[in-house]
């Protein structure tokens, strides 16, 4: 197959020994690439539920997700995500998740204060 590169402005350099100029290429479908692609995500995000869910990641996870700042931290990352417009749903994720974190260790804490008449009365265990 003889192609002609175009000349419109683009320069192409390229070096031969002794001269002899000879391209080849083969040509791949865009279905091929897509597939190819597809193929590689999917064996990149089992990768990474596997290197995620090994015992020492999962010990570290926890440690960290028990640091008080944690929560804030993924809310500043989820706002700052979606403040520039990258990985905005990860932002969202990351906004949600820390704000219920938040609200729940806020609420947590404010339990912990109460006198036990008031804990009583809230407890969910039926009276009857």
């Amino acid at each position: 197959l003889d192609v002609e590169l175009p000349l419109d402005g683009e320069a192409y350099y390229f070096t031969t020994l002794q001269g002899d100029l000879k391209i080849t290429a083969r040509p791949v479908s865009k279905n091929f690439l897509q597939r190819l692609q597809s193929a590689g995500w999917v064996l990149t995000a089992l990768l990474a539920f596997y290197l995620l869910t090994r015992p020492r990641v999962v010990a570290f996870f926890q440690v960290t997700a028990a640091a008080p700042l944690f929560p804030l931290l993924l809310v500043l990352l989820g706002l700052a995500s979606l403040g520039l417009n990258r990985f905005p749903l990860a932002g969202l994720g990351l906004l949600v998740i820390g704000t219920y974190l938040l609200v729940t260790r806020w609420v947590i804490s404010r339990l912990k204060r109460l006198p036990a008449q008031a804990k009583a009365l809230l407890s969910f265990r039926s009276v009857f």
